[in-house]
């Protein structure tokens, strides 16, 4: 059974399944495919992908995760 999740932010609107299994979301509008100019957000704030069936997202992306600081 195919499996894909809708993710929305404000008005945009991503989609992932096995085909395209990741998306960034954050500021960097040349990385992310959910974007946002909210500066408490950094550039590439979180990942959201499907791995054996299930729904993750990946850590240390956050703004005060590893190598980053708020408002960048």
């Amino acid at each position: 059974m195919p499996f894909n999740v809708t993710l929305r932010m404000g008005a945009a609107v991503a989609q992932i399944d096995e085909r395209n299994p990741r998306i960034l979301i954050g500021r960097d509008r040349n990385l992310c495919r959910l974007v946002t100019d909210d500066p408490s957000w950094s550039r590439r704030h979180a990942e959201v992908y499907i791995e054996a069936g299930n729904c993750r997202d990946a850590p240390g992306l956050a703004a005060n995760g590893p190598g980053s600081s708020p408002g960048t």
